[in-house]
């Protein structure tokens, strides 16, 4: 049942969330008819090296203009124990919002790890933070590959306080 509902190609409904945080929401819609977005289930796993529970990972696949990029994403602990419970609805309903906020966040990686310790609140001496730098600026280029500046710009971007988390750390490590 999972692998199934997970696997698919997401479009954007006009209640979408993705229209409600989005500066230009026209402009968002001119932008995702020109991309198909596609998730394929990959199993229920850790997915950062420290996590406590298991998740459920994705592959995101992008094509747009005869290009098409891929990366991994994992979903929320919170969202992964929905699933599980059968509540499938609402995390479906909300997974095209969730990869266009991750997609906005990490289409701008700075071009070197100083830059990026600065912007993220990471330490320089972290191993870890060299890791996460050294997996997100890969990605930041496909990104950059396939959405121009002024494209990612009318993504939806979080609301509220989870935009300070993201930053320090949170969303920027949903890919690997």
């Amino acid at each position: 049942m999972t692998k199934h509902a997970l696997t698919r190609v997401l479009s954007l409904s006009d209640d979408d969330a993705s229209l409600q945080y989005s500066e230009d929401s026209e402009g968002l819609k001119m932008i995702l008819e020109t991309v198909e977005i596609k998730t394929v289930f990959q199993g229920i796993r850790q997915y950062f090296p420290d996590d406590e529970y298991e998740r459920i990972v994705l592959r995101v696949y992008i094509s747009r203009n005869g290009k098409t990029i891929s990366f991994t994403y994992g979903i929320s602990i919170r969202d992964t124990e929905s699933v599980i419970a059968g509540e499938m609805k609402e995390v479906i309903e909300g997974l095209l919002y969730s990869i266009l906020v991750s997609i906005a966040l990490d289409y701008y990686c700075p071009g070197n790890f100083h830059d990026f310790c600065s912007e993220y609140g990471y330490d320089e001496d972290s191993r870890k933070a060299e890791r996460i730098y050294k997996e997100c600026l890969p990605l930041s280029k496909k990104l950059q590959g396939i959405f121009t500046e002024e494209e990612i710009a009318v993504f939806p971007h979080p609301a509220g306080s989870f935009m300070n988390a993201a930053l320090k750390g949170g969303a920027i490590e949903y890919h690997r």
